[in-house]
């Protein structure tokens, strides 16, 4: 099935950065659909049509002025997709393309969320935007942790302590406030937050 969609997703052109309202958010979840996609049916199969393709998202994504911090769900998922491409394609993609994504995911990504004009309101919250931003953040962050572990490790451990506000919320009997749609969208990031530790690091760190 996702080797079929990649087959629709080819001679698509590649997505312009236009919101919906104040959102960018669809824009994002379409390029983690195509370039996951299109990664994993590369992987997969070796056919390089489909490595060529993702690659030209990702370029044309890097291209864009900013992934709309303003709304920071929309940064969150552009930066998991992003690095999940990068990181599944990385022995396909030519040096100026590993330059120009990485930076992107730097830039566009991760540093949104330091420095005194940074979007961090999410890091206390308790619902599904802790959750996803911690989840998104954090896949950057590995994605480029070894050209400069010292500075991102305080970036994994703020969102390991961040990431506890909302688990807390529904720990105890599975329950969670905001309802059946945002109980799989938050908790699905939050796993694959967990899940990235234990593959990078080797520990859940008690989550």
């Amino acid at each position: 099935l996702i080797i079929t969609e990649c087959g629709k997703i080819i001679p698509l052109p590649v997505q312009q950065r236009i919101l919906t309202g104040k959102r960018l958010l669809s824009v994002s979840r379409e390029a983690i659909r195509r370039i996951c996609f299109l990664s994993y049916a590369y992987r997969m199969t070796g056919e390089v049509s489909y490595a060529s393709r993702a690659e030209t998202e990702m370029l044309a994504m890097a291209a864009f002025s900013d992934w709309n911090p303003s709304h920071f769900l929309d940064v969150a998922e552009m930066t998991m997709g992003m690095a999940i491409g990068y990181d599944w394609l990385y022995p396909y993609l030519s040096t100026t393309s590993r330059l120009t994504i990485s930076s992107a995911i730097k830039t566009k990504g991760i540093e949104e969320t330091t420095g005194s004009k940074a979007n961090q309101s999410w890091l206390k919250s308790d619902n599904n935007w802790n959750q996803v931003c911690n989840a998104g953040i954090s896949a950057g962050v590995a994605a480029v942790f070894d050209e400069n572990p010292a500075y991102y490790q305080p970036l994994i451990d703020r969102a390991v302590n961040s990431v506890k506000i909302p688990m807390e919320v529904y720990k105890y009997n599975g329950a969670y406030p905001e309802g059946m749609g945002y109980w799989d969208y938050g908790p699905t990031f939050n796993i694959l937050l967990i899940d990235m530790l234990q593959r990078m690091w080797g520990t859940d760190r008690d989550l």
